[in-house]
């Protein structure tokens, strides 16, 4: 961030790039996000990993997807589990939140503006979104029991009813 923030106003005060210009402003964005994309990666190439075991302490917890995490996941010992390549799974499950939240977001605002049809057609692709995800692949996938079996629910006397629910 702070690498943006010099980039972009030495662009616009140095060299005097005018951002309410749309052609000037699309390249002071260009020459943003490329020289800092170029300085995040040459400061991650030089910097130290993050140790093993807190990378195996957020595998166990997060059990991200995808190949970059094999070496991690055979530490872990979940090596099998990962090689499952639930990858397209959880694109779909990206997918499925993203409609869930702009159909809400849409219908409702339809709906505030009293363009009922749509609004309400809005609110259907956010509900069946919202099923598919939470019923059917989440469960599928195996979230909900593996939330339990890492956190097992507490007895109703010991946590007050609010957190109950927030957990």
């Amino acid at each position: 961030m702070i690498a943006a923030a010099v980039i972009s106003l030495f662009l616009q005060i140095a060299l005097k790039w005018d951002t309410d210009n749309p052609r000037q402003f699309a390249y002071l964005m260009l020459v943003t996000v490329g020289l800092t994309t170029i300085i995040w990666v040459a400061v991650t190439m030089a910097t130290p990993a993050e140790p093993m075991e807190k990378l195996v302490s957020f595998y166990r917890r997060v059990k991200p997807e995808g190949p970059g995490w094999s070496t991690v996941a055979a530490v872990a010992g979940l090596a099998g589990r990962h090689a499952e390549g639930r990858l397209a799974t959880q694109f779909l499950n990206w997918f499925l939140g993203c409609a869930l939240i702009y159909g809400a977001l849409f219908g409702i605002g339809k709906i505030i503006f009293k363009e009922w049809l749509s609004g309400l057609l809005y609110l259907v692709v956010a509900i069946a979104a919202g099923e598919s995800l939470i019923s059917w692949n989440l469960s599928r996938v195996g979230w909900a029991e593996e939330r339990l079996i890492s956190n097992p629910p507490k007895k109703q006397y010991d946590v007050p009813l609010c957190q109950q629910i927030l957990e």
